[in-house]
């Protein structure tokens, strides 16, 4: 099977799935269209260990975290669909993300709110 057509069997599997937003969609057919070009054979695991650490150099850890949950989907579905004997879960290890701090309102910033919720209310 050709990478093109490994591609749009991929593609065909997450549009008919309807767990996947097209966001989603779209975003793993973008990293995994990346990989299959940067590859002759895309079922190597020298070929996933070198895309794996170019893309490191170059992504933040979210973007990285992604690319690799795209990854994985693609090695579950392949060795699903027998097209592959390996899911390389020791390679595709998502990076750590930062997560985003809640931001705490103080006695300011609540009374702002009010007068602008009041304010609203009268209108």
């Amino acid at each position: 099977m050709t990478p093109n057509e490994l591609l749009l069997r991929y593609q065909e599997h997450l549009t008919l799935s309807s767990s996947y937003a097209q966001r989603t969609v779209d975003t793993y057919f973008f990293y995994l269209s990346d990989y299959l070009k940067s590859c002759s054979d895309p079922f190597q695991e020298k070929a996933l260990k070198d895309f794996i650490q170019l893309k490191a150099r170059k992504f933040a850890p979210k973007t990285q975290a992604q690319m690799v949950a795209a990854l994985k989907n693609f090695f579950s579905w392949s060795k699903e669909k027998k097209l592959s004997a390996h899911t390389f879960p020791h390679i595709l290890i998502s990076p750590k993300t930062p997560k985003k701090s809640l931001r705490i309102f103080n006695e300011d910033d609540l009374s702002l709110l009010v007068k602008v919720i009041e304010k609203r209310s009268l209108e």
